[in-house]
């Protein structure tokens, strides 16, 4: 399991090289209990690869981070850990 903050390019290297098999967590920076829920996705989503428009720009930065790993297990639990909440899906690529 890896976790990326403020690390753009160690993140969309990651992304690239487990595109089909890696899993990610979008989690919101700030304390247990306070923003959004995090939110499980596969790494090939559109939302972080180039067909999104916003590729590249601030997906480790500013109020997000990511927690990356192969088995999507892992991530779940770790949240759980983190949030103490049911970790929802992404439905656009889950």
């Amino acid at each position: 399991m890896k976790i990326f903050r403020n690390q753009e390019a160690a993140f969309k290297d990651w992304i690239a090289r487990h595109s089909d098999d890696g899993y990610l967590l979008n989690c919101v920076k700030g304390k247990a209990g306070t923003g959004w829920p995090y939110m499980l996705h596969r790494a090939d989503c559109n939302r972080f690869t180039t067909l999104n428009r916003r590729s590249g720009q601030n997906f480790t930065t500013h109020q997000y981070y990511k927690v990356c790993s192969t088995k999507m297990a892992d991530l779940i639990s770790w949240a759980k850990r983190e949030r103490g909440e049911n970790v929802p899906k992404c439905k656009v690529c889950l």
